[in-house]
């Protein structure tokens, strides 16, 4: 991968290009080479949220991998096959949870209790402030664990990258590094602005999402997708849990939340006593979420903050769909993510 060598004049975004088609061999190895746990954890909500420990047969670190949950902020089977990926690739044990008052029974998605969030937690949203939610999410993750581990490097995508970097102020094992894909916002919009990057998720980002998902099947990845696109009735459960009646009020105030940017959140980690430290930024080239403009500003916000910051402007050889916000959700293209990481770390 190109661009990760030599240095890099301040707000700079290298280009780089993965490898957007995996090898027959290796693809068939990385398939059976992470076994995932799902528990759920009900000390600080009414409803309680799912972790998933992600383990790979090959764990060759101590340090961990936590990457809250992003599209609908939930985990699926969807998440945990491309976290299986992102294990195996990395030997390490990897972290996914839900957001704080929006899940889905596992077992039995029919069985889903009505989600609720803390008024004192709604009111922080409101205000932009995710860190309660995020000190929750670590909490989840030490007591499902059942350790507090050696050292952990956040991973966080979309909407992702807003809770860990809130997750910083709790976090009481060191941090080794962070990495942010496809943040929604770094900067901090305005409303109309955050709603008009609202359109084009739901709209043709979505659609390549979908996209993606297909061409997984093509390659010859297992055939994994979203849940609510897994049949009518799963699509009708979908439909219910995102009502206003049940979780629809906790994602719009985690949507709304998002308009102070991570700009914003990061003023607030170092308001709060959260060391600088070793942070990567990925944007995919063809997104129509993210900016070459915004990331810049990014970055040049964190350095000005003391981290030492790498940015990323990705694109992919043999890979014949743009690369949007979902680009992850292509199991290549996640893989190739893993390798990136290792040499970004190394």
């Amino acid at each position: 991968m190109s661009g990760l060598i030599g240095d890099r004049p301040p707000g700079r975004l290298e280009d780089v290009d993965f490898e957007g088609d995996v090898v027959e061999g290796r693809r068939e190895e990385l398939m059976h080479a992470a076994n995932f746990t799902v528990r759920r954890w009900a000390s600080g909500t009414p409803d309680g949220m799912n972790v998933a420990i992600i383990e790979p047969v090959s764990n060759r670190h101590d340090d961990i991998v936590i990457m809250p949950a992003s599209h609908d902020y939930r985990i699926d089977r969807l998440l945990l096959h491309r976290l299986q990926l992102l294990a195996a690739v990395l030997q390490r044990r990897v972290v996914t949870v839900e957001s704080p008052g929006i899940t889905m029974d596992f077992v039995d998605p029919r069985a889903t209790r009505p989600a609720a969030l803390d008024p004192h937690m709604i009111r922080s949203l409101h205000r932009g402030d995710f860190t309660p939610l995020a000190a929750m999410q670590w909490n989840a993750v030490k007591e499902v664990l059942g350790y507090t581990p050696a050292a952990v490097r956040l991973v966080g995508e979309s909407l992702g990258a807003q809770f860990s970097m809130s997750m910083l102020p709790a976090i009481d094992s060191p941090v080794l590094s962070v990495d942010l894909v496809e943040a929604v916002n770094p900067n901090g919009l305005a409303a109309l602005e955050l709603a008009r990057h609202g359109w084009h998720l739901r709209r043709g980002e979505e659609s390549l999402r979908m996209q993606y998902v297909d061409l997984n099947a093509m390659r010859g990845w297992p055939v994994i997708t979203s849940f609510e696109r897994s049949s009518p009735e799963n699509a009708s459960i979908d439909r219910e849990l995102k009502s206003w009646r049940l979780q629809g009020r906790a994602a719009f105030a985690m949507a709304w939340g998002l308009r102070s940017g991570i700009v914003g959140t990061l003023r607030a980690t170092v308001a709060a006593g959260a060391e600088p430290g070793d942070l990567g930024l990925w944007r995919m080239r063809d997104s129509r979420v993210s900016s070459m403009d915004s990331s810049r500003l990014l970055l040049d916000e964190l350095e000005r903050a003391g981290w030492s910051t790498r940015g990323f402007n990705v694109g992919a050889k043999l890979f014949p769909l743009p690369l949007g916000h979902h680009a992850l959700t292509s199991f290549d293209l996640m893989v190739a993510f893993g390798d990136a990481l290792i040499r970004r770390w190394d």
